[in-house]
């Protein structure tokens, strides 16, 4: 096999077979394995051959002219080095081509992990890298993915402080899952300094669950309706309501079943239901006489048999006729602007003034929690403040109780104590 010094001169001069023919290879007389390699169409590509664990290797290093001759011989010395060394860079090169991207982890942790999850949590996460995560990392490989790039990542989704985090969160979720399979050392996740958050907490006045219960009667959609008022009864989520079937349901003892699957800490959660839930139920039972069966969805959708999907379209138009948000101006394309009704509360916002309503009752935060399906005290302790009233009104009975019968308590004014 002739050989001769690949230089760019020579490398240019080359003339290519003949069509129908195979390429044609030069050597190089100096790097054992270096060649050139022109088609039929004329491209030329440079390459080494070499030999490791008794298989044949022909990697290619890059197409003249972008790589000079004298360029590519350095690189072939130093893939020669790291086959001396053991190393395989044709291998290397293959598993860095085939290794898991985001997207293919986002595959796997769906089928391995989120399976697991509440069909709610599962659609959280689902849309975190759907929306967020996807678009921005999708064809990355998993292993690349760096700590700074995580923290541009974030940064940049500091308008929405909340997404941002959550988004982190999902993600390092989903890292921590590459880590455990192999196919990253660590997660590049942790440490990623989240945005402050102010914890949302919105609680209907009296009034205003008058006006939503009026705007619920007037609703041309009495299902959405009485889904609505179901999760205010109940302090129940919106999934669980949504998927809520007949057979969890025992009505002779007004109690309500939830099974693990539909639950967010996946245990089956139990709860009393109170006599106007009880004539929600029976509302939506006289409806429907002839549908009843353990699997029969009590909130059904427009096609038969599937349960109701999503309550924003109606949850729109009834906080609208309620007054529970305001009106936003709202600019198109062409930049004509209209008036766009923006609720000021969700439909999960119930779940919170149901907890509320037990609070001022004087309930419990064990009780609350027990009835909300919370399995950590901390989760109730978001509802504490609402205890002022009731704190308040047990110790005025301490207080008259403490006082002798036809004596009144002198209340003294002191004046504030200046800081």
């Amino acid at each position: 096999m002739a050989k001769t010094r690949l230089t760019d001169a020579f490398v240019k001069a080359l003339e290519p077979p003949a069509k129908g023919e195979k390429p044609r290879f030069e050597w190089d007389d100096a790097v054992p394995g270096f060649w050139v390699r022109v088609t039929a169409n004329g491209v030329k590509t440079f390459g080494l051959d070499y030999r490791i664990y008794g298989r044949q290797r022909r990697p290619a290093i890059g197409r003249y002219p972008a790589w000079s001759a004298a360029t590519a011989r350095e690189e072939a010395k130093a893939m020669r080095r790291r086959v001396d060394r053991g190393e395989d860079p044709m291998q290397e090169r293959r598993d860095a081509r085939e290794a898991p991207t985001v997207r293919d982890l986002f595959d796997e942790f769906k089928k391995s992990h989120l399976v697991m999850k509440a069909e709610s949590t599962a659609g959280d996460y689902e849309a975190a890298f759907e929306n967020h995560i996807l678009p921005r990392f999708g064809t990355s490989k998993v292993r690349e993915v760096s700590h700074a790039d995580v923290v541009a990542f974030h940064r940049a989704m500091g308008r929405t402080p909340h997404q941002a985090n959550r988004a982190v969160a999902v993600f390092s979720a989903a890292m921590s899952h590459a880590v455990r399979w192999g196919w990253r050392a660590d997660n590049p996740c942790k440490g990623v300094e989240r945005f402050p958050e102010s914890r949302r907490q919105r609680f209907l006045s009296q009034a205003e669950i008058v006006k939503l219960g009026e705007a619920l009667e007037a609703y041309s959609r009495p299902d959405t309706a009485a889904a609505i008022r179901f999760l205010l009864l109940t302090g129940a989520r919106r999934g669980e309501v949504l998927s809520a079937t007949w057979g969890q349901f025992d009505l002779e003892k007004g109690v309500w079943t939830k099974p693990s699957a539909h639950t967010k800490q996946r245990r089956e959660h139990r709860i009393p239901l109170a006599a106007p839930a009880l004539a929600v139920l029976a509302e939506q039972a006289k409806r429907r006489p002839d549908e009843w069966g353990p699997d029969t969805p009590v909130f059904p959708g427009r096609k038969p048999g599937q349960s109701l999907v999503e309550l924003k379209k109606g949850w729109r138009i009834i906080t609208e006729a309620a007054g529970l948000g305001r009106y936003e101006d709202h600019e198109d394309d062409q930049g004509n602007v209209t008036k766009v009704w923006v609720p000021d509360t969700r439909p999960h916002d119930l779940r919170h003034s149901h907890a509320s309503i037990l609070a001022s009752a004087g309930m419990s935060l064990p009780i609350i929690g027990a009835l909300l399906g919370h399995t950590q005290a901390q989760t109730t302790l978001r509802y504490s403040h609402l205890f002022d009233e009731p704190l308040r009104e047990a110790v005025e009975h301490v207080g008259r109780a403490m006082v002798p019968a036809g004596k009144t308590a002198k209340v003294t004014k002191m004046r504030q104590r200046a800081k």
